[in-house]
């Protein structure tokens, strides 16, 4: 909506109560691009968190963003 254009990387971390956290930007074409990844991936819902034998855990992603 903002005429923002190009790619952005964010990587972030899902703790093990299913919150972003630890947003860096990895990559990006423009610091538009960057800003509006890191408003998209900080406004994201809860998630499940990863588990590891039966236990909730942290685990990282990586966000590829594109706007044109």
């Amino acid at each position: 909506d903002k005429g923002i254009k190009g790619k952005a990387k964010v990587a972030f971390t899902i703790n093990n109560k299913g919150k972003v956290t630890g947003i860096e930007i990895v990559e990006k074409d423009n610091d538009g691009a960057a800003k509006g990844a890191v408003v998209i991936a900080d406004g994201m819902e809860t998630w499940s968190p990863g588990k590891q034998r039966g236990k909730p855990v942290s685990v990282k992603y990586m966000l590829p963003v594109e706007f044109k």
